[in-house]
């Protein structure tokens, strides 16, 4: 039997089920970004050469390390997107009455599904601890003719797993 139904890279979806502030959002309301890149970070074992029988032997040292959570994405009619990311940024910092903060209040989980080409979920990858760390520019001009207003953001997170 064939199976027909295929990963592609272009079937994802992040969804906060539950944002560390008052964002507007009703209870009901999960927080989803529409998402036209991104990547899945690269995760890394610490690895050390340890001696052994007068040669070195490459040994797993017990510490894991995440890269980056870098996405883009597509900004809504009413900047509702844009708009709850950089409150939730100037919740934790905002350089006028908000210095950072030392708690982990300002953090939530985060999963990123991946979907196959009938929208069915093939991949859930849940992010523990996530927050933005930037936001990227917003580009607006005349000259292009797109009518797609984007942006970058990076989260930072403890860790992910499949789930």
């Amino acid at each position: 039997m064939t199976n027909i139904s295929k990963s592609t890279n272009n079937k994802f979806q992040i969804i906060f089920p539950l944002l560390p502030f008052d964002s507007g959002l009703s209870d009901q309301q999960q927080f989803k970004l529409n998402i036209i890149d991104g990547v899945l970070p690269s995760f890394n074992l610490s690895v050390e050469d340890v001696p052994w029988r007068g040669g070195n032997v490459k040994y797993e040292m017990g510490f894991e390390s995440f890269g980056e959570w870098t996405t883009t994405f597509a900004i809504d009619s009413n900047f509702t997107s844009w708009q709850t990311i950089s409150n939730w940024m100037f919740n934790i910092a905002n350089n006028k009455d908000v210095h950072g903060l030392d708690d982990q209040s300002h953090v939530t989980d985060a999963n990123l599904h991946v979907l196959d080409n009938f929208n069915n979920k093939i991949l859930d990858i849940q992010f523990s601890n996530v927050w933005p760390s930037n936001l990227g520019e917003v580009s607006f001009s005349y000259a292009d003719n797109s009518d797609l207003l984007t942006c970058s953001v990076t989260f930072q997170y403890d860790r992910f797993e499949v789930i």
